[in-house]
């Protein structure tokens, strides 16, 4: 049985051990330096007013975790991060099941909460969101167009589907975005992959 709670300093160590249990950040690249800087943005993560962070729970186990981190300077958040135990999320759609069932149940009801905060409460209605710009990919984190992006958050009935979506950046492999906001939203560093930034604004 699964729950879903917002995580607290109390929680610091169990996000680390589940962080440093699954090293790929972005569908398989893998990069030593951005798992050290998630695991060094912990602490704030679960602490700091601006942040918001919520534990999908299996019993006493963390199994899941996403990030939203409301801008200082504009009405806006970032989709920072999100990590899950291997099979919660993607390999456990593939089969018609309890588990599945399960999972999916988790994965909305986490996103709910989310999104409840960040919207309702914060009154926040717009969202960035970066992933690897990775060609010919239907992963939620390549996809290349919003309208693959779309296509998921439909399918599994997600709160993004009530967004508009376009891409706020393109950023190649190896250089910076130009503005300092888009530098936050990317982690404040040069990535050796290509990055896309979307801008995601509530429809109504």
């Amino acid at each position: 049985m699964t729950s879903i709670r917002q995580l607290t300093i109390n929680d610091t160590e169990k996000f680390v051990d589940l962080v440093r249990a699954r090293p790929q950040t972005y569908m398989g690249y893998t990069d030593d330096q951005f798992q050290e800087t998630i695991v060094k943005n912990i602490p704030g993560w679960v602490s700091e007013p601006l942040n918001f962070s919520v534990g999908v729970f299996k019993e006493a186990e963390l199994i899941g975790a996403m990030v939203a981190v409301e801008s200082p300077h504009s009405p806006s958040w970032t989709w920072a991060y999100w990590v899950a135990t291997a099979g919660t999320v993607g390999v456990g759609f593939n089969e018609l099941s309890a588990e599945r069932e399960e999972s999916l149940t988790a994965l909305r009801e986490a996103d709910k909460f989310l999104f409840d905060e960040m919207e309702k409460k914060r009154g926040l209605t717009r969202f960035f969101v970066a992933y690897y710009d990775k060609p010919g990919s239907n992963n939620l984190r390549s996809a290349r167009s919003s309208g693959r992006f779309l296509t998921f958050m439909q399918k599994f009935k997600l709160s993004a589907v009530r967004y508009h979506i376009v891409t706020d950046a393109v950023v190649p492999a190896g250089t910076e975005p130009k503005y300092s906001y888009q530098r936050a939203i990317i982690g404040g560093r040069v990535w050796p992959i290509d990055l896309s930034i979307k801008m995601c604004v509530l429809i109504n």
